[in-house]
């Protein structure tokens, strides 16, 4: 187990513990995925005892490892595809602005060598 599955155990309710405790053998055992999803996320879940709102849920350790075990699961599965490498806004904002900024230099590159032999073209005839 690692430190954040220690954390989230800490401080879990008897019942949350066990239902949690539930959600890891299920998860090892490779329980079909949308199976996995009505478990963790169902009607008969603790996560919605004591919470009064989605905002409360969505902060909710139990609700964060049981959405990792159901996302995990899921790639495992097959189900959902894992990206290779996960792009900020920043990233693509740059890619973006290079890409840009590239075809511009090839514009001016090329308008360049084509005044440059209008020019010599010019200083020929002079």
């Amino acid at each position: 187990m690692g430190m954040g599955t220690y954390r989230v155990l800490s401080n879990l309710e008897a019942r949350e513990r066990e239902f949690y405790q539930e959600a890891l053998k299920r998860s090892r055992k490779n329980v079909p995925w949308a199976e996995f999803e009505e478990f963790a996320f169902g009607m008969g879940s603790p996560l919605y005892t004591h919470r009064t709102s989605h905002i409360d849920v969505l902060g909710d350790p139990l609700y964060q490892a049981l959405k990792r075990m159901w996302l995990d699961l899921g790639v495992k599965q097959g189900l959902i595809a894992v990206e290779k490498r996960k792009q900020s806004k920043t990233d693509v904002q740059r890619r973006s602005q290079s890409g840009s900024r590239q075809a511009t230099n090839q514009r001016n590159s090329s308008e360049n060598r084509k005044l440059a032999a209008s020019d010599s073209l010019a200083g020929s005839h002079s």
